[in-house]
């Protein structure tokens, strides 16, 4: 059965336009409906962290308050003796500078990995797996910004040059060996 209705574009300039749009009943299950546009969870988180990004942008005191929360981790890291991230990056900067170029490639494509992992549950697992797996990731997601836009805190690559750690992920940075303390 198709599903199809024409809508008429009824254009400024006097031309119509047929477009064929997908028309859902009531007797349609739920996979036909999901699979014909459910809103996209990843949609609101965008649009989310868009308007986030906006309402703090040029606020400095936002950032300062990121830095102190930054450095407030450290210290509690510092506390409990599991503060091992300054070390281990200077371990690998000096004795294998390459490992930390294969690093930042694996942070940098963790997008395009999140979409192949995506397009393969959409296509070889059956569709209420592949739903339950978006969901989940969705919701990850949502908890993940309302974490970070309430409690906002600045990665250690950028907190400042005392704190002794090196922004890896600008261009030049990761092979760069640093001087011994």
């Amino acid at each position: 059965m198709d599903h199809t209705r024409i809508l008429r574009d009824d254009r400024s300039d006097g031309v119509d336009d047929d477009i064929r749009t997908p028309l859902l009943h009531e007797d349609d299950s739920e996979e036909e409906r999901d699979a014909h546009g459910e809103p996209e969870e990843d949609t609101i988180y965008q649009g989310g962290r868009a308007i986030s990004a906006r309402v703090i942008a040029n606020s400095e005191a936002v950032f300062q308050k990121a830095e102190h929360h930054a450095i407030q981790i450290l210290s509690f890291e510092h506390t409990l003796r599991i503060d091992i991230e300054l070390s281990v990056r200077r371990f690998i900067l000096r004795k294998v500078p390459r490992l930390m170029d294969i690093l930042t490639g694996i942070y940098y494509s963790h997008i395009f990995v999140g979409v192949a992992f995506y397009v393969y549950c959409y296509t070889y697992l059956p569709h209420n797996k592949y739903q339950a797996i978006r969901r989940t990731l969705a919701l990850m997601n949502i908890i993940a910004f309302v974490m970070l836009s309430l409690w906002r805190c600045t990665p250690p690559r950028l907190l400042p040059e005392e704190f002794g750690f090196i922004d890896v992920l600008q261009r030049g940075n990761s092979g760069f060996c640093v001087d011994e303390e």
